[in-house]
């Protein structure tokens, strides 16, 4: 059989993805200016450091970092992992932002984008991957744009089981801006058994 020339139609960008590596228990800053983000994960992994090594009673409570209000400790949860566990994590991810172009939403690239990340971005043997179920909808110029409390509380919980299909686990307290949710593989007890993307979007690995 003859070969025949590939034609190339051109590069076609779908979608993009942006994480930051995080050293538990580092300074939480970008280029000298305080980044609260990330703050915020270090206010979770700190909380679940504690847990894991018994400092902190479990109801004790902690500082809302943008309200200043305390945050009760019963409405904590983790579901990721043990804390003994997850505070020894050799690796974490933070992931900032999914963001899928208009004409190829609907199709789980979202997923796919935070699968690859999740399994290519780690060094060392166990790894904690977090992010914020934040609709981008609802923010305007980097900010929260104008939307009633319950409206984006009831969207940022549908998108947190959006990436419960890919055995993403709720992390931190439900209601408020630490409202996390996290994968973690590596810290033994079946935690690497995540679920397979290609299971969750086979119409993306359907060969033609």
């Amino acid at each position: 059989m003859e070969g025949k020339d590939l034609e190339v139609g051109g590069v076609v960008e779908c979608g993009s993805i942006e994480c930051t590596s995080v050293v538990q228990g580092g300074e939480m800053e970008a280029e000298g200016v305080r980044d609260r983000e990330l703050e915020r994960v270090e206010h979770l992994l700190s909380t679940i450091r504690s847990r894991a090594d018994g400092s902190e009673s479990s109801d004790s409570d902690v500082v809302d970092l943008d309200t200043g209000t305390m945050l009760s400790q019963s409405s904590f949860v983790n579901e990721v992992g043990p804390a003994s566990k997850l505070s020894c994590a050799s690796s974490v991810l933070y992931v900032r932002k999914i963001e899928v172009s208009s004409s190829h939403r609907g199709l789980g690239l979202g997923l796919f984008l935070l699968d690859a990340a999740d399994r290519q971005l780690h060094s060392g043997p166990s790894s904690l991957t977090l992010l914020i179920p934040f609709p981008l909808i609802y923010t305007k110029g980097g900010a929260c744009s104008d939307v009633d409390a319950c409206t984006l509380q009831r969207e940022k919980l549908r998108l947190g089981k959006y990436y419960a299909l890919i055995g993403f686990k709720e992390a931190g307290w439900a209601g408020t801006n630490s409202y996390f949710m996290g994968r973690a593989k590596g810290l033994g007890r079946g935690q690497e058994e995540r679920t397979r993307v290609d299971n969750v979007l086979p119409h993306l690995f359907k060969v033609s």
